[in-house]
């Protein structure tokens, strides 16, 4: 397996399994809108850290307090080794034709039966999970770009590329005009709003 390929599977665990110590002032219950130009200035003023690193962290804390199951460590900790589990057994399958290498990057297919593994043997919601109403609403093509987008910015450790990445998301979402998806788009985007006003609190 190329070095690469090493270090954006290892990126992508991070992603998950990272245990960012921000405490529970990120959490709030205010109903305040937050304007789109607000979230590039809410990234801007965080992109050392990585976006997509807090968002779906704090975004599963969000939607378990909505649930009434607010998250303990011992409950990410859980997490963390139901979704590794869950990571190696997507890897394995590459392998079961006889092949000794892999060159490819895991599909958003492939991160989606991941999580929903490890939030399965959590006892956990699946909605919890950032990307699950955003890949539920998206077409194919847009789901697949906005993930090989992430991993190039993550692998090239690019703040500009990611940030552009979270505003073509947060567009596409907004705009989204099915009737059948509007209301997981619109679920989707008021946790997020919640998330992003807790920061600001």
């Amino acid at each position: 397996m190329k070095i690469k390929n090493i270090l954006i599977i290892f990126i992508l665990l991070i992603i998950s399994l990272c245990n960012l110590s921000y405490g529970n002032g990120f959490l709030t219950n205010k109903k305040e809108k937050v304007k789109s130009d607000n979230i590039e200035n809410y990234y801007n003023s965080k992109k050392e850290i990585g976006i997509f690193i807090i968002l779906i962290r704090e975004y599963m804390k969000q939607v378990m307090v909505e649930y009434n199951k607010p998250l303990s460590n011992k409950d990410f900790n859980k997490y963390h080794y139901e979704h590794a589990l869950a990571h190696l057994e997507v890897l394995l399958k590459r392998f079961e034709n006889g092949s000794t290498t892999t060159r490819r990057d895991i599909s958003y297919q492939e991160a989606a039966e991941i999580n929903k593994k490890a939030f399965a043997a959590c006892d956990m919601p699946f909605d919890a999970w950032f990307f699950a109403d955003v890949f539920d609403v998206l077409d194919h093509e847009t789901n697949q770009k906005i993930w090989d987008d992430m991993l190039n910015a993550l692998a090239n450790d690019s703040h500009e590329s990611e940030k552009k990445v979270f505003l073509f998301l947060w567009n596409k979402m907004k705009n989204v005009s099915d009737l059948d998806k509007i209301e997981k788009s619109k679920r989707w985007l008021n946790r997020l709003e919640c998330v992003i006003i807790s920061f600001k609190s």
